[in-house]
């Protein structure tokens, strides 16, 4: 696996890690550092279907958090 690929995992992970704990704005800062590394290793590599399909989940991701920011009423911890 590519370091730049598993910058991108680690940036999902803490996304994850800080969706559970209610912290949306910086959930949503880690997922869209992960699509700017997983954009740039689609361009680099046309030919690779991994690479390819890798932005279309971090894109989804970045869609849940903000749906969830809308959702969530102020005070609460949790993605409705």
């Amino acid at each position: 696996m590519p370091a730049g690929n598993m910058v991108s995992v680690s940036y999902d992970r803490v996304g994850d890690v800080l969706v559970a704990q209610g912290h949306l704005a910086e959930a949503l800062k880690s997922y869209q550092d992960s699509l700017a590394i997983r954009d740039r290793l689609a361009k680099a590599d046309p030919g690779n279907a991994g690479w390819q399909r890798d932005p279309a989940i971090s894109h989804g991701r970045v869609g849940q958090i903000r749906v969830g920011q809308i959702l969530v009423q102020p005070g609460e911890a949790t993605l409705a």
